[in-house]
């Protein structure tokens, strides 16, 4: 279960980093992964508390990043495990093609259907 604390600490943090004139906020959430979710509540109150850019991340699809840019939750969303599966994941996303999804046995495995970060 998530920490009850989670949305106050989160908050105090945004709002310190915005005293600081930090350029951008990046925040991951792994709860697609298997960590507690988020409360739904905690993105818009970082997009209150800071007014610099907003990077999103974690579990994204087109829909759902479609819906948190809309919904100013933030500014940008990331795609980082769905990308390295899909070289052509901005073409797919834009004309509605399901993504390969990714097969993690391939991680750092070299050739062609690895993926290898260089």
């Amino acid at each position: 279960t998530a920490d009850p604390d989670t949305h106050a600490v989160y908050l105090h943090l945004a709002q310190g980093l915005q005293k600081l004139g930090l350029l951008y906020l990046h925040v991951v959430d792994h709860s697609s992964m298997g960590a507690p979710a988020l409360p739904p509540e905690i993105k818009p109150a970082l997009r209150q508390a800071f007014t610099a850019p907003i990077i999103l991340c974690g579990g994204y699809d087109r829909a759902h990043a479609d819906a948190d840019i809309a919904e100013r939750k933030a500014d940008l969303i990331a795609f980082g495990r769905l990308f390295l599966a899909n070289v052509d994941l901005v073409e797919k996303l834009r004309t509605g093609v399901a993504p390969t999804p990714p097969d993690f046995s391939k991680n750092f495995t070299p050739g062609p259907d690895g993926y290898v970060v260089l």
